[in-house]
C-alpha cells in the first residue's frame, strides 16, 4: 500500500502541473511547485495518520521501542548515505554546467527516474520474499529469483530507454515546452548503462538489507560518494552532461557494482 500511495501522490502532482499548464498558463513557478509536491506531502500524512488511529490503544513497552530504534537506525544511516551519493551530481552541476544543461539533465533524469521507480517498487515487493527464502535456507531458489529479476530489470531499462528515445520529442514538449531539449544519443546510451548498473547494485543492496547486513553498505557507500564527486567534477569540466554520467557510472562500477555481490556471496556461503 505504501508503494501505491507514493506512486499515486507523484501521479497526482504531475496531473496538477499539467492542468495548471493548460488552464492557468500564466501561473508562477512557485504555484506549480506547490501543486506538484502538495500531494506528495499530504497523501502519506493522511495514510500514516489513519494507520496510527488503529494502533493508538496498543500497549508497547520501552524495550520494544528500543529494539525497533536499534534496528531502524542502520537503515537510516544507509538511506542518508544513499541520498548523498544520488544528489552529488546536482551539487557538481550547480558549479560546472550551464543553466540550460542543468534543465536538460534534470528533466531527463526525472523521466528515467519515473521509469526506474517501477523497478524499485518490484524490489520492495521482493524484499519479504527474499527474507523468507533466506530464513528457510532455500539459497538455490533465492539465487534464481535474483538472476531472473536482474535480467528482467535490465531488459526493462533497455526497452524503456528505447521508448523514451523514440518519443523524446513528444515527451519533452509536454514536460519542458519552450526549452531546447536537444540531447545527443550518447546521453541516452549512458543513461541506459547507468540504470542497468543501478538494477544490479540496488538488487544486491536490497538482498543485504533483507539479511540485516548493513555494515558493508556503511563502509562502501561513502567511498562511492567520494569517487563520484571527484570523477563528476573532473569529467563535467570537459564533457558536460556526458561527463556527469561518466562519473556516476564510474562511482558505481568501482565500488558497489562488485563489492555488494562479492559480500553477498561471502555471507550466503557462510550461512548456507
Amino acid at each position: 500500500k505504501a508503494n501505491i500511495i507514493n506512486a499515486l501522490s507523484y501521479l497526482l502532482g504531475f496531473l496538477d502541473v499539467v492542468a495548471i499548464h493548460y488552464l492557468m498558463p500564466d501561473s508562477s513557478i512557485t504555484f506549480a511547485l506547490v501543486a506538484l509536491y502538495a500531494p506528495v506531502a499530504i497523501l502519506p500524512i493522511i495514510y500514516i495518520s489513519f494507520r496510527y488511529i488503529y494502533v493508538l490503544k496498543t500497549k508497547v513497552n520501552f524495550n520494544t521501542y528500543k529494539l525497533l530504534l536499534s534496528r531502524s537506525s542502520g537503515f537510516l544511516i544507509f538511506s542518508s548515505l544513499s541520498i548523498i551519493v544520488l544528489q552529488t551530481d546536482y551539487i557538481v552541476m550547480s558549479q560546472k554546467l550551464s543553466a540550460a544543461d542543468i534543465i536538460k539533465y534534470t528533466v531527463t533524469m526525472k523521466i528515467f527516474g519515473l521509469m526506474f521507480f517501477i523497478y524499485t517498487a518490484v524490489l520492495q515487493a521482493l524484499w519479504p520474499v527474499c527474507a523468507e527464502l533466506r530464513v528457510k535456507m532455500q539459497w538455490r531458489k533465492l539465487h534464481r529469483i535474483i538472476f531472473l529479476n536482474i535480467i528482467g530489470g535490465v531488459f526493462f531499462v533497455g526497452l524503456g530507454t528505447l521508448f523514451i528515445y523514440v518519443l523524446k520529442d513528444y515527451i519533452y514538449s509536454i514536460i519542458a515546452n519552450g526549452i531546447d531539449y536537444n540531447i545527443s544519443g550518447a546521453v541516452f546510451v549512458l543513461l541506459a548503462v547507468y540504470f542497468s548498473i543501478r538494477v544490479w547494485c540496488d538488487t544486491f543492496a536490497m538482498l543485504l538489507q533483507s539479511m540485516n547486513q548493513l555494515k558493508i553498505l556503511w563502509l562502501i557507500v561513502p567511498c562511492q560518494a567520494l569517487i563520484g564527486g571527484v570523477t563528476q567534477w573532473y569529467f563535467a569540466e570537459h564533457y558536460g552532461i556526458v561527463g556527469i554520467l561518466y562519473g556516476l557510472i564510474l562511482s558505481f562500477s568501482l565500488t558497489v557494482f562488485w563489492g555488494l555481490p562479492v559480500y553477498y556471496m561471502y555471507k550466503s556461503k557462510r550461512l548456507a
